[in-house]
């Protein structure tokens, strides 16, 4: 084990240092060996020689996540969602992070408390509306109100693809037909997909 972390060694930090796959290898083989602090090094020191690289931030925050230091995962999720180069990768950070602090912290509100924040700096992100919906109907009992204003603040928003609207319209029908309360919300999300699915056919006749 010596002598391979020693050629691992001289491999990147001499012949190699600006190859990050052959760190990742360094990576994982010190943390197969438990040497988390090791791999973490690794990983932290090729941050510094390749910047902005998605790979070497998920397997920072999984080689946290994997040794059970839960707030070094939050702190590292929360340092790179807001230095993200760009909106998409942001609110792609966002959703893990959703995830994480539902499925792993059992903190289901803290996540949607981060795709909220990240739906407020990118409005149109399907993707991350979506995951709210999706993590909101995880609760042990359902809450038709939440899940509507998730859907109609988003379908609200000015210069809406049609399309996009037509995808969310559709999505409450089939939530109001499962889990609402009244025949009346029911018939009036139909009528608003109606209204949306017109308008989308007409969008792509002017094209």
């Amino acid at each position: 084990v010596a002598i391979t972390s020693d050629v691992y060694r001289r491999a990147c930090e001499i012949h190699h240092p600006d190859k990050p796959s052959l760190h990742l290898m360094w990576a994982a083989f010190e943390e197969c060996q438990n040497n988390f602090d090791r791999a973490a090094a690794v990983l932290q020191n090729l941050e510094k020689k390749c910047p902005n690289l998605l790979q070497i931030a998920y397997r920072r925050i999984n080689v946290e996540r994997r040794r059970g230091d839960m707030i070094k995962c939050r702190e590292l999720y929360e340092h790179y969602i807001n230095t993200a180069k760009n909106k998409t990768i942001g609110g792609s950070l966002a959703i893990k992070y959703a995830r994480f602090l539902n499925k792993i912290c059992d903190d289901l509100d803290g996540g949607l408390r981060v795709l909220r924040q990240a739906l407020d700096k990118d409005t149109a992100n399907t993707r991350v509306a979506l995951q709210m919906i999706d993590l909101v109907l995880q609760r042990p009992r359902v809450d038709e109100d939440e899940v509507v204003l998730i859907m109609d603040k988003f379908m609200a928003r000015e210069n809406m693809d049609p399309e996009q609207k037509v995808l969310f319209a559709q999505r409450k029908v089939e939530f109001l037909e499962d889990f609402g309360g009244t025949a009346k919300g029911l018939q009036d999300a139909q009528r608003a997909l109606q209204l949306a699915l017109s308008k989308a056919n007409e969008a792509k006749k002017k094209r």
